[in-house]
C-alpha cells in the first residue's frame, strides 16, 4: 500500500497539467549580447521544441514569433525590417505579403495545406503614393470562386475612378467604382471637426448629354462643394462637345484623417 501511494502522488502533477515539463532557453548574439532566440524545450532531453518562441535581429527587432507543438511549428509570423507582416501561418493557412518601397501593400496571397485559398490581391500605386486594387481572385481548394479586374480611368474628366469588374464561377458579373483621385480637398472645417466617412455620388448621364447628380449621403462641412463645381463644369463641357452615352454610376469617395 505504501508503494502504491507514493506512485500515485508522483503521477498527480502530470495528470492534472497534461503538459510536458519545459526548459526555457535564451540565446544571445556574441558581439551585441542582444537576444537572438527565446524558446522552450521538453525536459529531460532538451531537444524537442514546445510552446512559444521568438527570433530577433541583431538590432533587437523581432524577426519571427510563433508556436511549436511537440517539435512541429504550428503557427508563426515573420516580419520585415519595418515591422510589417511578410508571412503568417495560422490554422494551417499561410499568408504571404509583399510591399512597395514606401511600405504600402503590393500583394497578399494565401494557401491552406498547400492549396490556393482565400482572397489573393494585387495593388498598384497612384500618383499620391497610395495603393489601389488592380486585381483580386478568391480561391477555395485550388478552384477560382470569383475574380476581379480593375481599370483606372478618368470619369467625366474630373474623377480618377477605379472600375472593378467581378465575375463569379457561374459567370455573373458585377461592376463597382472606387475613387482614386489625388486632388481631393479636405476642407479645413471638416478637419477641425474631425469629419470622416465615405461620400456617395450618384451620377446619371444620358445620350443627349443631360447630366444629373445626387449626393446620397452628405458629410457636410464643405466636403460636397468641390464636387458641385466640378460636376457643373463637366455638364457644360459635355453639352458643348455632344459626346455622351447612357451611364448611371455611384462613386464612393473616402475621406479619412491621416
Amino acid at each position: 500500500m505504501k508503494q502504491f501511494a507514493i506512485i500515485f502522488i508522483i503521477l498527480i502533477p502530470t495528470l492534472i497539467s497534461g503538459q510536458p515539463r519545459l526548459k526555457e532557453i535564451t540565446e544571445y548574439y556574441p558581439k551585441t549580447k542582444t537576444i537572438k532566440k527565446h524558446y522552450f524545450v521538453i525536459k529531460p532531453k532538451n531537444v524537442v521544441c514546445h510552446s512559444t518562441y521568438e527570433i530577433y535581429r541583431p538590432n533587437g527587432q523581432i524577426e519571427e514569433r510563433g508556436y511549436f507543438e511537440y517539435g512541429v511549428k504550428t503557427s508563426y509570423i515573420k516580419f520585415d525590417t519595418k515591422g510589417q507582416v511578410l508571412k503568417e501561418l495560422r490554422d494551417s493557412i499561410l499568408t504571404t505579403n509583399e510591399y512597395f518601397a514606401n511600405g504600402e501593400l503590393k500583394s497578399t496571397q494565401k494557401t491552406k495545406n498547400g492549396e490556393l485559398f482565400g482572397i489573393w490581391e494585387n495593388y498598384d500605386l497612384n500618383e499620391c503614393g497610395k495603393t489601389y486594387l488592380i486585381s483580386s481572385t478568391e480561391y477555395q481548394e485550388n478552384q477560382v470562386i470569383s475574380s476581379t479586374e480593375s481599370v483606372n480611368n478618368m470619369f467625366l474628366g474630373i474623377f480618377s475612378v477605379n472600375t472593378l469588374v467581378t465575375e463569379d464561377a457561374t459567370g455573373n458579373i458585377d461592376t463597382t467604382y472606387v475613387s482614386n483621385s489625388c486632388d481631393l480637398i479636405y476642407p479645413s472645417e471638416a478637419r477641425r471637426n474631425q469629419i470622416e466617412g465615405t461620400l456617395f455620388i450618384k451620377i446619371n448621364l444620358t445620350a443627349d448629354c443631360d447630366l444629373t447628380y445626387e449626393f446620397i449621403n452628405e458629410l457636410g462641412y464643405g466636403i460636397e462643394d468641390q464636387f458641385i463645381d466640378k460636376l457643373e463644369l463637366a455638364r457644360k463641357n459635355l453639352q458643348a462637345n455632344h459626346d455622351c452615352q447612357d451611364i448611371e454610376v455611384t462613386i464612393p469617395i473616402q475621406f479619412k484623417l491621416q
